[in-house]
């Protein structure tokens, strides 16, 4: 919605999820909160934001949650977000990853990113224990590693084809 010029974000649940990538300090975790409360010299969003809401070098792309028919070339902007995660880290940035509620736009840039950088993508669920606990409601399993029945927390890239290329 528009008011006198200005992008407000309306009816957008208050998340307050910040934590660091388990393979990499530099990169912060976390939902749209974090923008206003994060010591970053880098954003890159995941979602949609206001013109005046974020102040230093900020990038973003736009992901919709709910998998590919949603998403037109859902492998090359969650790999492409991770690359410019990987970039503004070789720049010597503090980087600001998010999206609305840190639930699954930013697990699975951050899986794609850790894969970018040859570690294991599924360490990113044990550093946002915010997932854990969405299981705890019925939507989300909190196992650390995949079975046939659970759901993975970055449906995102469970359901792209990014995490077989390196």
């Amino acid at each position: 919605m528009a008011v006198d010029g200005r992008t407000r974000l309306l009816e957008i649940p208050r998340t307050h999820h910040l934590t660091t990538h388990p393979h990499d300090d530099g990169v912060m975790l976390g939902g749209v909160d974090a923008v206003s409360t994060a010591d970053y010299d880098a954003v890159v969003s995941l979602c949609r934001m206001g013109t005046r809401q974020v102040s230093s070098d900020h990038v973003e792309f736009w992901l919709v949650d709910d998998g590919h028919d949603s998403n037109a070339n859902l492998e090359f902007v969650i790999d492409d977000a991770a690359r410019t995660v990987q970039a503004l880290r070789a720049e010597g940035k503090r980087v600001l990853l998010h999206c609305v509620q840190a639930h699954s736009r930013t697990p699975s840039v951050a899986a794609r990113y850790s894969m970018l950088i040859g570690r294991d993508p599924y360490d990113v669920r044990s550093a946002m224990p915010w997932l854990a606990r969405s299981v705890n409601s019925g939507t989300r399993q909190s196992e650390t590693q995949p079975s046939e029945t659970q759901e993975d927390p970055c449906p995102l890239l469970q359901s792209s084809k990014v995490t077989s290329r390196r």
